[in-house]
């Protein structure tokens, strides 16, 4: 029960973080907000089930990297006084996840397990801009999964990725 709690305390820090690289906005495009984006993806029956080899997973367990570059607070959680989404002069973007199933989905960006949505639920981060491969994957009790993506995105804005059947 105690390593549960811990693994969702740390299932949501790590979807409050981003996994992989980060680039700050560099030249005249800092601070320019593109047009929010809300995408639609059906699900498909996945390949792998559970315990079975996906090449859109790399890291399927949340671990903290004791090596990584300490990441700058999001708006939300900065100390400094935010203007809309920009903090030390980086725009951050939004990115959701917003599940329309009954189903239980991982998600997984750059093929790092960053949380789980629940059933009818929805999960959000703070991401610098920058192209990213999200991936969802439900997992069922006897051995089958669903899966939705990979899909590439480029977040210059708020995005919205919502999971149906």
């Amino acid at each position: 029960m105690k390593s549960r709690a811990v693994a969702v305390c740390i299932g949501v820090f790590f979807l409050l973080a981003l996994v992989g690289t980060f680039q700050a906005l560099k030249g005249s495009s800092a601070g320019v907000q593109a047009k929010p984006q809300k995408v639609e993806e059906k699900c498909v029956k996945a390949r792998g089930g559970q315990g079975e080899k996906d090449e859109n997973i790399k890291v399927n367990t949340y671990v903290n990297d004791v090596n990584a570059p300490a990441r700058p607070a999001p708006p939300a959680k900065s100390k400094e006084k935010a203007r809309g989404a920009i903090v030390g002069g980086v725009y951050y973007s939004t990115f959701t996840a917003d599940n329309y199933t009954p189903y239980l989905i991982n998600i997984y960006i750059n093929g790092n397990l960053v949380g789980t949505v629940g059933p009818w639920g929805s999960a959000s981060g703070y991401y610098l801009p920058d192209t990213y491969t999200v991936y969802g994957k439900a997992f069922f009790s006897d051995g089958s999964a669903l899966s939705w993506g990979p899909r590439v995105i480029s977040l210059a804005a708020d995005y919205t990725w919502s999971l149906t059947q």
